[in-house]
């Protein structure tokens, strides 16, 4: 069993807020919990964290113990079981290996799950969602996701008139039931394709779905589909092989980019060539690096970035800290889990990167404060309903 990583994220309970209820000491003394996470050293992952600690912990008097790297079943059911004999009750989650089996083992313990930055398909939702212990799913919405990984293949291609470009896709875990992956990657691949003027020989949502390496040439255009999670060890390895002989000159990624850059800037120099790289990620110091040139000289490394913010998982926090408390049901949906949507950022150009990552490190209370979290916390605000709930997760 992986041991648990913990972190003391705060001492102080909240204050100055303007709030007049007392919240019980349940609540506010002590509350701890479980966050699922499948790659400690990714970006986002980080983001996410620093939003937690640094914020949440210290304005919540909260606590979050992280899993090791989750990559089997049975990495995910040793958490969930470490958390119980813990007496930890709630866990936030991106992406789970079996969320079926998950949430079974959860009714079994009493606890709480909740995917706080992640979108399920119909049939993987349609089967948990009347699980008590299965919160919901507060993500970018279905049309978010082809809309994010469309407008990056558009931004990219559409000037292409020499049909001088080659593409490298990185579609994640499309093939492993991600359904986020997947819909960014088919919009890319349909997107092209219109682009361009032609059809694929194989429909565009089974090619997004490949397990292994898979190259595809229509019309004078190629496009390599690379899929697997960029954490893996062989990850980085099959990136600098596809970039190796110069070929490609753009890389569009369905999540994120650190662990590829490496060799981006290997086939940059072996090649005396430009690529150009897009990512579907977040607004993170890795983030800013790329933009900026930190570890190029000054030359922008990433050209185009669709992604969320460290606070994005707040509505999250927020759920859990109600089901707590004691208010489960009350902030179900027609007395089933919610399925809530948040909106993607854009960056085009550094100066665009630049003003959101301020909005996003800089003033938490630019995207969630903790005032606004706790008006949706029915221990501080006994008039918060659902629907006061889903204003705040999607605005």
């Amino acid at each position: 069993m992986k041991k648990l990583t913990g972190f003391l994220c705060g001492m102080a309970l909240v204050c100055g807020l303007g709030m007049q209820a007392a919240a019980s000491d349940d609540m506010t003394q002590g509350i701890t919990i479980g966050i699922a996470v499948y790659n400690q050293e990714d970006a986002q992952t980080k983001a996410f964290r620093t939003y937690y600690e640094d914020y949440l912990g210290e304005a919540f008097n909260a606590d979050f113990l992280y899993s090791s790297d989750i990559s089997t079943w049975e990495d995910e059911k040793a958490f969930v079981d470490e958390l119980h004999a813990l007496g930890i009750k709630g866990i936030i989650s991106s992406q789970s290996v079996d969320r079926e089996a998950v949430i079974e083992l959860c009714e079994e313990y009493g606890m709480y799950y909740v995917f706080g930055s992640s979108s399920l398909s119909d049939e993987a939702f349609n089967a948990i969602k009347d699980s008590p212990s299965f919160l919901g799913t507060i993500g970018a919405s279905n049309e978010s996701e082809r809309e994010a990984g469309a407008g990056m293949a558009e931004f990219f291609a559409a000037d292409d008139t020499e049909k001088a470009h080659r593409y490298l896709i990185c579609t994640g875990g499309a093939g492993l039931g991600n359904e986020m992956h997947r819909l960014r990657g088919l919009a890319m691949l349909e997107k092209l394709a219109e682009i361009y003027g032609f059809t694929y020989d194989t429909p565009a949502s089974e090619l997004v779905q490949t397990s292994e390496v898979l190259t595809v040439e229509k019309d004078g255009i190629k496009i390599v589909l690379l899929p697997g999670y960029p954490f893996t060890e062989t990850f980085p390895e099959e990136v600098a092989v596809q970039l190796a002989d110069g070929s490609i000159d753009t890389v569009m990624s369905t999540n994120i980019v650190n662990t590829l850059m490496d060799a981006v800037r290997e086939a940059e120099e072996a090649n005396q060539i430009n690529i150009r790289v897009g990512a579907i990620d977040c607004f993170t110091e890795e983030a800013y690096e790329y933009f900026n040139g930190t570890y190029n000289g000054g030359e922008q490394e990433l050209d185009y970035l669709v992604g969320r913010y460290g606070a994005c998982v707040a509505p999250a926090f927020a759920s859990i800290c109600n089901a707590y408390a004691g208010y489960a049901e009350d902030f179900r949906d027609n007395g089933q889990a919610f399925r809530l949507e948040q909106n993607f950022w854009t960056a085009e150009n550094v100066d665009e990167f630049n003003e959101l990552y301020a909005l996003s490190v800089g003033m938490y209370d630019n995207t969630y404060s903790a005032a606004d979290i706790m008006q949706v916390l029915k221990e501080f605000n006994p008039n918060a309903s659902f629907d006061d709930f889903k204003a705040f997760a999607e605005r």
